[in-house]
């Protein structure tokens, strides 16, 4: 029983694995199954991917294709297009020549009419002219000899005036060498003789004035004597009317002033002292001043002379009294100097030298005597030499004004700015124009030649200062620094270093061969206006429209050194 039973459980143990050994193999068989389909799967949808891609792509050409298919219709239409606007270009075009053709034939045969009706009126003038042209022959001839005759007389004219003239001015050279002496001999004598006249003439005036001044004395003592007896004959009368009224009791009786009761002899007395005050002080202050009347009697004597030698001049002895001009001192015959000046002592230097020599000495005998006089004198005219009124050389092109002028060093150039924002260079022997310089947008201000004459600087109201080559004036430099216009341009000394000016307050030192800005100098308080270097080259000068100048450090700017 035991052993059945075990063989049975054996049986039924190999049956379960054994079913389970078929679940196994099912369950293995369908995992394969479903790996088959899913790879199935995985080449379908591969498949249908490719066939996608496929079928995009074909979508793609037949795109491109249509595209290619509709640019080339736009093409041919385009060609078409422009095989129609050609066709219509060649027609206008063919119309258009055939109308200038035509015009071009009406036009010819105009001018054919008109040479035709120029040369008929051309042979009709050579005919006329063929008749007339001895009479207008002889009529050029008449009138060409007039002319040249008329000239003739007037360069004749010309030079006998200008020979005339030159005698003229020789004859007036001679007459004033001649009358030299006579002049300084009659100006010896009428110094003398206006000293005396003027010295009678001051005391007959201070007489009149003397006896004018006693008689207005005189004149106002009497008013003077008759308005004090008026007075004291109203004060009597006031007296007696207030010795008249009643008494009014000690309490309403009017007191007198103590004018009023000062007796009238004290007033008379009183006033007449007043009076004799008033008529010395009026005495004084209209008394002659002695000095006074001898400078005005000196400034008379210089007036009254109508010549006086420029210099130094003296007549020999026997010619008269020896006269001296000199501007500065009177010196006699000792040699002892007298100083000149408006002053008491020098009038009676002058009066005594007169005196001594007398107005009517003139033959020599009397003391020799140099007389001065004052600088104020005028001087004699003298032979003016030739001038000429008309400028040696005029120098047109400019087309506004000419705002600045520079000689070359060597004298054979002179450049020229102006407003028409150029500037020119001149050849002065033929005033020939050299060269023009344009490159400033704006007036050109100043213009400077360079110590070496081979460059020069211009400054314009663009901002800008340039220099240029003096030969081709050609532009080597543009400085750009200001932010106002360039007014003043100036070299220095070695030619190295180039000042500006402008209107914006500043001065500007460069370096000219790289253009480099090497100082700025500010201390104006208005536009700088000049520059201007000193002969060392060490120092700069700015003048400003603010009234002032300053001076500075060329090396470091320092300075500022301000002229008022």
């Amino acid at each position: 029983m035991p052993a059945h039973g075990s063989a049975t459980i054996d049986t039924t143990e190999q049956g379960r694995l054994e079913e389970e050994r078929q679940k196994a193999a099912a369950e293995q068989a369908r995992l394969e199954q479903e790996e088959r389909e899913r790879k199935a799967a995985q080449e379908k949808a591969q498949q249908e991917e490719l066939e996608r891609q496929r079928v995009v792509a074909e979508q793609a050409r037949l795109e491109e294709e249509r595209q290619q298919a509709a640019e080339k219709a736009r093409l041919e239409q385009e060609r078409e297009r422009l095989e129609v606007e050609r066709r219509q270009q060649e027609e206008a075009e063919a119309a258009r020549l055939a109308a200038l053709a035509e015009a071009e034939q009406k036009q010819a045969a105009g001018q054919a009419r008109k040479d035709e009706e120029r040369q008929r009126a051309a042979e009709r003038a050579q005919e006329e002219a063929k008749r007339n042209w001895r009479v207008e022959a002889e009529a050029q001839a008449a009138r060409l000899a007039a002319q040249a005759e008329a000239e003739r007389k007037r360069a004749g004219e010309q030079a006998r005036f200008d020979e005339e003239r030159q005698r003229a001015a020789e004859r007036a050279r001679q007459e004033a060498k001649r009358n030299w002496r006579e002049e300084a001999e009659a100006q010896a004598a009428r110094l003398a003789a206006q000293t005396e006249v003027e010295r009678k003439t001051a005391g007959e005036q201070a007489r009149l004035h003397e006896e004018r001044r006693k008689a207005a004395e005189t004149t106002r003592l009497e008013k003077e004597r008759e308005k004090a007896a008026k007075e004291t004959r109203q004060e009597n009368q006031e007296r007696e009317r207030l010795h008249e009224q009643p008494s009014r009791g000690p309490l309403s009786s009017e007191r007198p002033n103590l004018w009023s009761r000062t007796p009238t002899r004290t007033k008379v007395n009183l006033a007449a002292g007043v009076i004799l005050v008033v008529a010395f002080a009026f005495y004084v202050a209209s008394r002659p001043n002695p000095k006074q009347q001898e400078a005005a009697t000196q400034t008379n004597e210089v007036r009254t002379e109508k010549s006086t030698p420029p210099q130094s001049a003296q007549v020999p002895p026997s010619s008269g009294p020896s006269v001296n001009l000199d501007t500065n001192k009177t010196t006699t015959e000792t040699g002892q100097p007298k100083s000149l000046g408006r002053s008491s002592s020098a009038k009676s230097d002058l009066t005594k030298s007169a005196k001594e020599t007398g107005p009517s000495d003139t033959t020599g005998s009397g003391p020799v005597e140099k007389v001065a006089v004052d600088k104020a004198a005028p001087k004699p005219p003298l032979p003016q030499p030739l001038l000429s009124t008309e400028p040696q050389l005029t120098l047109r092109s400019h087309t506004g004004f000419v705002n600045s002028l520079a000689w070359s060093p060597d004298g054979k150039r002179l450049a020229t700015a102006g407003v028409d924002k150029m500037a020119k260079v001149w050849e002065v022997a033929s005033g020939q124009e050299l060269l023009t310089l344009r490159g400033h947008t704006k007036d050109v201000n100043d213009v400077a030649w360079s110590p070496d004459g081979k460059r020069l600087a211009t400054g314009s109201g663009d901002q800008t200062a340039k220099v240029w080559d003096a030969a081709s004036g050609r532009e080597l430099l543009t400085l750009h620094g200001h932010t106002k216009s360039v007014l003043s341009v100036a070299w220095s000394p070695d030619g190295k270093r180039l000042a500006t000016g402008s209107d914006d307050k500043m001065a500007k030192v460069w370096v000219v061969a790289s253009g480099q800005e090497l100082l700025t100098l500010d201390g104006h308080i208005n536009s700088v206006s000049s520059v201007a270097w000193s002969p060392d080259g060490r120092r700069l000068a700015t003048g400003s429209e603010d009234g002032n100048a300053k001076l500075w450090d060329a090396a470091s700017g320092n300075g500022g050194l301000g002229l008022r």
